[in-house]
């Protein structure tokens, strides 16, 4: 291997590694105890559930209390994980219940999902 070589290698490694550590750097507190802000992208006063997205997929969410989140809300909570829990809404700065129905979608799923689960509900 010439130095060349050896350097442009090294160069690269460097680079990498630089991208690494700013994207870590990146992260927020609650991202990194699993928390994630979710963009309540689309909700209905006729069905309790609600397509959320976040920056590494799409969740369905239902709705159990609290004030409703509107759509355009910014929802702070765990989004990959089935299970009951207090989401903190920063655009109302309000709680709010939800069962985290549905994670790790896509909008395609979600929107899918979101019609299914409100159909049932309007029976």
């Amino acid at each position: 291997m010439s130095v060349e070589t050896q350097h442009t290698d090294n160069n690269d490694m460097f680079r990498w590694l630089a991208a690494c550590l700013v994207l870590s750097a990146l992260h927020s507190p609650q991202a990194m105890a699993g928390q994630d802000n979710g963009l309540v992208a689309h909700t209905d006063s006729e069905c309790d559930f609600i397509v959320i997205q976040t920056h590494y997929a799409w969740a369905l969410v239902q709705w159990y209390g609290g004030e409703r989140p509107n759509e355009g809300d910014i929802l702070l909570g765990e989004f990959g994980s089935y299970r009951m829990q207090t989401m903190y809404n920063r655009t109302r700065q309000a709680n709010v219940e939800v069962l985290a129905d549905r994670y790790w979608l896509t909008e395609d799923e979600a929107f899918a999902r979101y019609a299914d689960q409100c159909r049932k509900e309007s029976r």
